[in-house]
Parts: structure tokens; sequence; C-alpha cells
């Protein structure tokens, strides 16, 4: 069980220093703060799909299919290098473009190949989810139906001289289908999302202005109490405190620090010495 736990305390501290890491990258990046959540998203991503590329690329590479290898690895680099640009640059979105093409060819060309029964075409159901958030809602549902288009083509046999895995008809007709409802759905968690980010920015906003004219109010408040020689002073009923504004401090000559707000001990301070006595035996 120590073994167990150590394992575990381990890969958490690995995750926490990981996420640490990508917030300083993130924090460092010159870019606007709505296109922070992008680019740490991205970064979880490429730190998760960078080495599992890696190994698949091998792998292709291993079992002799130097074309895919070579596109998986090309991408995973592409990634990396992606991200290092990420970081310095204020205008982003061409990077975004560049990988998502990179991509892009990489399904298309797993599209064509087929796989183990067809399977690698699945992988086509990712890139609606990938484009719409890189690249924005509006131009990422283009791209979303650009590779619609691209794969309609290849699974009709409209692209001459290239042979294409031979998927069943009844096959290809639900995957045109499911993709496009996958799409709207990537589309609609987009929009979604980036209505509830200007919303939480826009109340971001709408709070630290009703600071700013709360401080501001204070202040004001403040210098007209100075300037009248008087306080303000606010009684907590159930804790039995007070809590006195900073005039009130002037004018009865007590220190800040040493004030408890005890309401009982501040109108025992505030009794003539000479009259506690009495005050005490009429109380």
């Amino acid at each position: 069980m120590k073994i167990v736990g150590s394992e575990e305390g381990t890969s958490r501290g690995i995750r926490a220093m990981l996420w640490k890491r990508i917030e300083v990258f993130v924090d460092k990046a010159p870019i606007p703060p709505k296109d922070r959540i992008r680019l740490r998203q991205y970064a979880f991503f490429v730190l998760l799909g960078v080495p599992t590329m890696v190994a698949y690329g091998l792998s292709d590479l291993a079992r002799g299919d130097y074309i895919l290898s070579s596109i998986v690895l090309v991408s995973a680099f592409g990634l990396s290098v992606g991200l290092y640009f990420l970081g310095r640059l204020e205008r982003n979105l061409i990077v975004y473009r560049i990988n998502s093409m990179l991509y892009c060819a990489l399904l298309l060309y797993m599209l064509v190949v087929g796989g183990e029964g067809g399977s690698k075409i699945l992988w086509m159901y990712t890139f609606p989810f990938i484009a719409l958030f890189l690249i924005g809602k509006r131009e990422g549902i283009l791209w979303a139906g650009g590779m619609f288009l691209l794969d309609a083509a290849l699974l009709t046999g409209a692209v001459p001289g290239l042979t294409v895995y031979p998927y069943p008809k009844d096959f290809r007709i639900r995957f045109l289908t499911t993709y496009v409802i996958v799409a709207a759905i990537a589309y609609w968690f987009e929009h979604f999302r980036e209505a509830y980010q200007i919303g939480m920015e826009t109340k971001c906003l709408e709070l630290l202005g009703e600071k700013a004219k709360s401080q501001e109010s204070e202040e004001d408040l403040k210098k007209a109490q100075q300037f009248a020689n008087v306080g303000s002073w606010t009684w907590h009923i159930q804790s039995n405190r007070l809590e006195w504004s900073e005039q009130m401090f002037r004018i009865f000559g007590v220190d800040r620090d040493g004030f408890t707000g005890d309401l009982n001990e501040v109108i025992v301070r505030a009794i003539h010495p000479d009259d506690r006595a009495t005050v005490e035996r009429f109380n």
C-alpha cells in the first residue's frame, strides 16, 4: 500500500509540475487574455498528443508504412514547433491554421488507407472539434465543411487515379451523416463556450467597474468626514462589535492597531475616568 500511495503521489506531483509549466508558458505569451484559454488547452494537447503520435509514427515505421509514419511524425513536429511560436507571436491564428492543415492531411490519408477494417476513418470525427476550437467558430465551421466535401469526394470515388479503402455503401452514408451531426455539435459547443467566456469577461469588467466606483465613493466619504470633522460607525449586532471610519479614530484619539471594536470596551473608554464608577453603579 505504501508503494501505491507513493506512486500516486509521484503521479500527482508530475501532473502539478506540468500544469504549472503550462501556466507559466501561457502567462509569458504576448497574446490577449481571451486567447489564453485556447493556448492553455493547445499546450496541454501537445504535451499529451505529441508523445502518442511519435509512438504511433515509430510503430508505423517499424511495420513498413513509411507514408503514414512520415505524416504522423511531421504532424507531431508541426505541433511542437507551433507551440514554440505560439508562445512568442502576438498573432497566432496562422500557426493554428498550419497545424489544422497538417492534421487534415493526416486524417485524409487515414481515410484513404482505411486501416484495420476501415477503423482509421473514425479519427475524422475529431476534426470539427479541433478546427472550431483552434480557429474559431466562424472559420472553423468552414474548415469542417471543407473536410466534409473532401471526405465525400474520396468516399464516392470522385478523385480519379486514387484508390480508396473499399468502405461499404451503407457505411459511407452513415459516416457522412454522422460527420455532419458531429460538426453541428462541435459548432454548438464552441458557440456556447464562446458566449460563456464573453459573459464571464463582461461580468468581470462590470465587477471591476463597480469596485472602482465603490473605492472612489469611499475616498470621497473619507475626505468629506475629514473636512467636516465627523465620523461614521457601523454596529455589527451579532458580534457586538463596532466598525469605525478613519475620522472616528482621529476624533477620539484612539490608535487603530489597538482597537478591537468590542462595544463594551468602546463604551467604557468613551466615559471619563472620573465618571466611570458612577455609571457602573447605576448600570
